[in-house]
């Protein structure tokens, strides 16, 4: 994957498998439509591996299993998100609105990186720590 597709934040694996969170996103200059990542250890890659969602991670982050569905869900008093493995690696991720006004959210992804994403498209400030 390319280093433009990540954000700040955002959970990586360098080339040795090591998880690591991107610190900065910096354009390449020498061909105009590169990107550099740097990682919290201060190494730089323009190339890195995303990490996969696990049901290990989903736990880590604060996620509950329902055992009768295998489900992972976290709700408040303002929403309800619920995560389940579609397919092989693939994960569905719906988000629901306990307001009536917001709408409700639903996509599939694969990676660690794609659930921080979907949790701050939903307005969703939260920090996960591996």
């Amino acid at each position: 994957m390319k280093a433009s597709e990540f954000m700040v934040g955002d959970w990586v694996l360098n080339d040795e498998g090591t998880p690591f969170r991107v610190a900065q996103v910096t354009d390449y200059c020498y061909d105009g439509n590169s990107s550099d990542l740097m990682l919290e250890n201060g190494d730089t890659y323009t190339d890195i591996e995303p990490m996969p969602i696990t049901e290990d991670i989903l736990q880590k982050i604060g996620f509950i299993k329902n055992n009768v569905n295998n489900k992972y869900f976290i709700s408040d008093d303002y929403f309800d998100i619920f995560i389940y493995e579609w397919s092989d690696s693939i994960w569905l991720f719906k988000y629901v609105s306990t307001e009536m006004n917001t709408p409700n959210e639903q996509r599939t992804f694969s990676y660690v990186h794609n659930l921080q994403h979907a949790l701050k498209d939903c307005g969703i400030e939260k920090e996960i720590v591996l």
